[in-house]
């Protein structure tokens, strides 16, 4: 059994709809900036700068920067499912310390028939251990690799086990209920180019009427006439000569409309708003409202692709164990900076509010800092 999402890999890179859509999405997550820092005490925040991490995902693996290792992590996701592997030095896939590279394998070069169907839930530290100690087959360019699933660090698009409860590291692919926008597109781009070729051509038939019967053009008129449309602009005869275009009409077929409503579709169901999809689309230009939407869609979309890819390696080198968090924004792009200092500007006078409210006795002094940091933790600050 391969991976699900087989099939679309292809698609992705040939359908230009699809392709503009994933680009969007993974060039700015791409863009992302990672730190790691010590919560020791959540309320000072220390940045790690020379943190494994940090160190690990600035040189993922040979050849790979850390621009191209998270412009594929979130391709391959958008797909259904992006499955990360820990390359080993040590013994322990979840101690950092032992990991030296990470590399994001294909997905439909994944075999999962070695994987275990579950029927049960894993509720042991036991049943859990057997479970990672299986092991997929991974065709890496023809060689047959078997790879422990502790070893492997899971992204879901939708979330996992949906379908089926026993496939407990794969998720469905919302491309399976975009597939006729796909094909669609696919349909525009084939008739396109069909009447492209049909513009060229022309049908021309002879209305002379002699006694009420149409006269037929004879051999050498015919070859008169399509080597007059073929060598000229102009042709004048005395004939009464109908001359057709064999393409259809492009603006009855409304391809252009049509391509980019499907376009738009897909950007949807990637939660690409349509400005932003829009302002991509024609090569990044942008005005007021496509750049608020930028922002909105930043802010959450994209943030949440963020806190997915942190969180998940959170958890797998147990940093939280460390008193450890990984973060990851995009408030140092330059259309971000405009927002940040709104929310900055607004935060400070939040946080005047507050002190004249101490100063006029209606709130305390620890009343008020615990409202300021509230505030701070939701605006990110």
């Amino acid at each position: 059994m391969k991976d699900n999402q087989n099939g679309f890999l292809i698609q992705s890179i040939c359908n230009p709809a699809l392709f503009t859509v994933l680009d969007l999405r993974s060039t700015i997550f791409s863009q992302g900036k990672i730190i790691v820092e010590n919560i020791s005490d959540p309320n000072n925040p220390e940045v790690i700068p020379d943190d494994p991490f940090i160190k690990l995902i600035n040189d993922p693996y040979v050849k790979t920067s850390r621009q191209d290792f998270l412009y594929k992590h979130l391709w391959f996701k958008s797909l259904g499912n992006n499955y990360t592997r820990k390359i080993l030095s040590g013994t322990d896939p979840n101690n950092i310390d032992s990991v030296n590279a990470l590399y994001n394998l294909i997905p439909e070069n994944i075999d999962w028939n070695e994987i275990t169907n579950l029927d049960k839930f894993l509720i042991t530290e036991e049943q859990k251990r057997q479970y990672n100690e299986q092991k997929i087959k991974y065709d890496f360019n023809g060689n047959c690799i078997n790879i422990p699933l502790n070893q492997l660090v899971a992204f879901y698009d939708v979330t996992n086990a949906l379908l089926n409860d026993g496939q407990l590291m794969q998720s469905p692919s919302r491309l399976q209920g975009l597939q006729g926008v796909l094909d669609n597109v696919m349909e525009n781009i084939k008739t396109k180019g069909i009447n492209l070729n049909f513009s060229s051509k022309y049908l021309a038939t002879n209305e002379t009427v002699t006694k009420g019967i149409t006269t037929p053009l004879d051999e050498d008129d015919k070859q008169e006439v399509e080597e007059t449309l073929y060598n000229k602009s102009i042709m004048a005869t005395n004939a009464a000569l109908n001359v057709q275009s064999l393409a259809a009409d492009f603006r009855k077929l409304m391809l252009g409309d049509l391509f980019a409503e499907d376009y738009f579709t897909i950007a949807r169901a990637y939660n690409v708003p349509r400005e932003v999809a829009e302002a991509w689309l024609k090569s990044g230009g942008t005005f007021e409202n496509q750049e608020k939407s930028f922002v909105k869609w930043v802010q959450s979309s994209v943030q949440f692709e963020g806190d997915d890819f942190t969180d998940t390696y959170q958890a797998d080198f147990k940093y939280l164990e460390q008193n450890k968090r990984i973060k990851m924004s995009w408030d140092h792009l330059p259309m971000m900076a405009s927002v940040h200092k709104e929310e900055e500007e607004a935060f400070q006078s939040f946080v005047q509010s507050y002190i004249d409210l101490v100063n006029a006795d209606i709130y305390t002094a620890q009343e008020a800092r615990e409202k300021i940091e509230l505030r701070k933790e939701k605006l990110r600050l």
